[in-house]
């Protein structure tokens, strides 16, 4: 399916109006156009939450970022025995899906490995 015709499909089902790619008037409606028009390969670097940390530390320098204790490219490899108090899981492709964890001992982990 053409972008286009899927990004409409899905502004339609969250927005409830239709979505005006060839005149966008409301800010909504120009970040949908971004997505199929500004196509930057930068783009692709920068929505990735691991790939945009090797950007930024070129650019602005290492001491910006927080300390990161891993990656890894499934949920059994995280070693939550591992893991301070307090941590944050973030998924690299997606912001609806971080995991922000105050105290470990409360933390139902079985849980937490479903919903990453």
């Amino acid at each position: 399916m053409p972008d286009g015709i899927a990004l409409r499909m899905m502004y339609y089902r969250c927005m409830g109006k239709v979505l005006h790619l060839n005149h966008p008037k409301t800010f909504s409606e120009k970040l949908q156009w971004l997505k199929i028009n500004y196509r930057l390969p930068i783009v692709k670097q920068l929505q990735d939450k691991y790939d945009s940390r090797e950007w930024v530390e070129q650019r602005v320098g290492p001491q910006i970022l927080n300390e990161m204790y891993g990656v890894w490219d499934r949920v059994e490899d995280v070693p939550f025995e591992k893991l301070p108090n307090q941590f944050s899981l973030k998924v690299t492709n997606a912001s609806h899906a971080n995991i922000f964890c105050k105290d470990k001992s409360k933390l139902n982990i079985e849980e937490t490995k479903g919903l990453l």
